[in-house]
């Protein structure tokens, strides 16, 4: 975006644009975690980000990549997120037992963490020797490789009778509505998000346009941040029986 547009608006928005499907697609996606098998959820979302990233790597060298393109490119990618994080919450507590359900779920968050400390600095590195196409070809077989490693998972198949699409939506709500701690937790996690998202956003504006920083630098700059200021980091929500 710093390459196509000298716009410091343009530039904030890719962190918009990131965050904003969860905003959007974050409830309908667990509803549709619950009522459709969710390896096939998984396997779709992968292969959408798939063909988003490996989207963007032909459009690159094609020379075809405008600043609004590659704005429209990282909402679809934020998109495919969204409807992976649901499914991939629920889909821990079928993978391990009740035993070893706290032991994964801290294991499912520190792999969270880690990656995003590490991918900004690793991204930064790999844009410096083979540039932003080949960065995005190789997010796109990242995607892949995931769809490969689910592909022998069984999940169990419920012999209860699953809510409709809509139905499973208006409990979820309802559930909000009557839970005071969830209320509590989503009101903290608001406030939070709407005074600290400046700084993901502001944070390319600074780095590049004020302090001319390589995108090395970039990289490294940002996983100097706490993972919770990254955009688009999905978060693990364990569902609740």
């Amino acid at each position: 975006m710093n390459s196509i547009s000298r716009s410091t608006l343009l530039l904030s928005l890719i962190s918009t644009a990131a965050t904003l499907p969860f905003f959007l697609f974050i409830l309908p996606a667990g509803a549709l975690a619950d009522t459709v098998n969710r390896k096939k959820v998984l396997s779709a979302a992968y292969i959408w980000l798939a063909v988003c990233a490996g989207g963007l790597a032909i459009l690159g060298w094609l020379h075809l990549l405008s600043a609004y393109v590659l704005l429209g490119s990282v909402f679809l990618i934020g998109a495919g997120f969204a409807l992976n994080a649901p499914a991939f919450s629920a889909a821990v507590p079928e993978i391990v037992s009740n035993e070893e359900l706290p032991s994964a779920s801290i294991l499912s968050g520190l792999q969270l963490n880690i990656s995003a400390i590490a991918g900004p600095a690793l991204g930064g590195m790999l844009l410096l020797f083979v540039g932003a196409n080949t960065v995005f070809l190789l997010n796109a077989l990242c995607s892949l490789v995931v769809v490969i490693a689910i592909a022998p998972w069984r999940p169990a198949v419920s012999k209860l009778p699953l809510e409709s699409f809509f139905e499973s939506m208006t409990s979820a709500i309802r559930y909000v509505r009557y839970s005071k701690q969830v209320r509590i937790v989503l009101i903290r996690n608001a406030l939070f998000s709407f005074f600290i998202a400046v700084i993901p956003a502001l944070l390319p504006v600074v780095g590049l346009k004020k302090l001319h920083l390589s995108p090395s630098n970039l990289g490294m700059l940002r996983s100097s941040l706490p993972p919770s200021f990254c955009p688009g980091r999905e978060r693990v929500f364990h569902r609740i029986p």
